[in-house]
């Protein structure tokens, strides 16, 4: 289990408890229902911004030289904004589009990984929920 920065905070608020607090209750809880590890997501975010400045240096030093390379870059880690921009816009517009991935797809592809790799497993043996503030990142 992951549990998003976000969700730690609303849940420490409506609690009344620092974020410490309600990270070790929650790691409590996960761990009583049988849950073997629980990440904080904060890492996850710290590798996509580092991704989404190596995208933007590397098209703007490619825009210098060629004019095809489209600038600003667009970003969302919003899965139901990049549906949404890849079903109802032009490839124009998606062009703009960053390609990193979110964060909460880096920590997924991360966690399969090493623990595959850890536990001598397959990834698809593996089971990963995060908590999230929203119903699109499912």
């Amino acid at each position: 289990v992951t549990v998003s920065a976000c969700s730690l905070t609303s849940l420490a608020h409506h609690f009344n408890c620092s974020l410490l607090q309600m990270a070790k209750k929650l790691t409590t809880f996960f761990h009583n229902l049988g849950v073997k590890h629980v990440f904080d997501f904060s890492w996850a975010l710290d590798i996509a911004l580092i991704e989404a400045r190596e995208e933007f240096l590397h098209r703007y030093n490619l825009s210098k030289s060629d004019k095809k390379v489209v600038l600003p870059i667009m970003t969302s880690e919003c899965p139901g904004w990049i549906c949404y921009a890849e079903k109802t816009q032009s490839k124009d517009v998606l062009d703009y589009i960053s390609r990193v991935r979110s964060p909460q797809q880096i920590m997924g592809s991360v966690i399969k990984y090493h623990l595959a790799n850890e536990n001598n497993l397959k990834a698809s043996d593996i089971y990963h929920v995060t908590i999230m503030p929203c119903f699109d990142k499912k």
